[in-house]
């Protein structure tokens, strides 16, 4: 475990520009995706609690 925990730590020394460039870019998409699927599970228990 600890073995994998430093390999990750130091790879993640190089990469780390790109993944803040992809992870605020993919923050609004990410969030667009939470709504939907949250918006479907309610109508989904919506419809369900009608019948």
């Amino acid at each position: 475990m600890e073995k994998a925990s430093t390999d990750i730590i130091g790879q993640s020394d190089g990469p780390t520009s790109i993944w803040v460039a992809t992870s605020s870019y993919l923050v609004p998409v990410v969030a667009v995706v939470c709504l939907a699927i949250v918006l479907t599970v309610a109508f989904i228990v919506v419809r369900r609690k009608k019948k």
